[in-house]
């Protein structure tokens, strides 16, 4: 996991499966930032959560239990102190899992309590059931940077850009996607066509283009409210 500050926003360099996205998105939205007690830790109900997100139980049990758990535990990141400084930990501290009970616990690191804290902040409004139907990591990652630009923006419409290097950067595709009518059909469409059926917002896109190539993306978004209050002043004309 690599944080980095970017145009005023903090984002996220990950290369999480989805189900490991969907457990650390889910914990943040457990977790409460502002205890005063370490190490921070969730506890995930199994059953609950294969409901929440329509996975079949006893394979996401059995993914936890032999993949997940030990992905989550070597995650990494690095953090700049300053005057040259760099630190390195590990996400997760560890993991404790129960059979009998279907409970998995996760306790991040104590270093992380700032990074969670600003992505606590950052998603106020990020509700869990909003990206619970999405089938790919990098839809929820479209979701996440239209939240935080509408978060700035106090939650009314507004529209930003995205290179589309950074894109590529920022997802880590550099070399799996480099034709942009792939990355288009595979992440990007996909991406907006996901956020659009699923889930509170309203996002579509513009191709702006360098040359002949596509070099940015600009991004008009909404919450689906605001849609439904413009509705309400589109009125049919009554001569009367």
């Amino acid at each position: 996991l690599k944080i980095t500050k970017h145009n005023d926003l903090i984002t996220s360099k990950v290369n999480f499966t989805l189900n490991e996205y969907r457990i650390f998105l889910y914990g943040i939205g457990l977790m409460n930032p502002l205890d005063k007690e370490f190490p921070l830790s969730y506890e995930i109900n199994i059953s609950k959560f294969a409901k929440i997100f329509n996975c079949d139980l006893d394979g996401l049990y059995t993914e936890l239990k032999t993949e997940i758990i030990k992905r989550l535990h070597k995650r990494s990141m690095t953090i700049d102190k300053g005057d040259g400084w760099k630190r390195h930990f590990g996400l997760v501290h560890y993991v404790d899992y129960c059979d009998k009970q279907g409970i998995i616990k996760i306790i991040f690191d104590e270093e992380l309590k700032p990074f969670v804290n600003q992505l606590k902040d950052n998603f106020t409004s990020y509700f869990i059931e909003k990206i619970a139907q999405f089938k790919s990591t990098y839809s929820i990652r479209f979701y996440e940077w239209c939240v935080m630009r509408l978060k700035q923006n106090e939650g009314k419409p507004t529209q930003f850009f995205l290179l589309i290097k950074e894109i590529r950067e920022c997802l880590e595709i550099e070399k799996k996607y480099p034709l942009y009518a792939n990355l288009k059909q595979r992440v990007i469409q996909k991406a907006f066509n996901e956020i659009n059926a699923f889930s509170d917002l309203s996002v579509r896109y513009e191709e702006i283009k360098k040359g002949r190539s596509v070099h940015q993306l600009k991004l008009v978004v909404k919450y689906k409210k605001w849609e439904k209050k413009e509705e309400q002043f589109t009125l049919p004309f009554d001569p009367n």
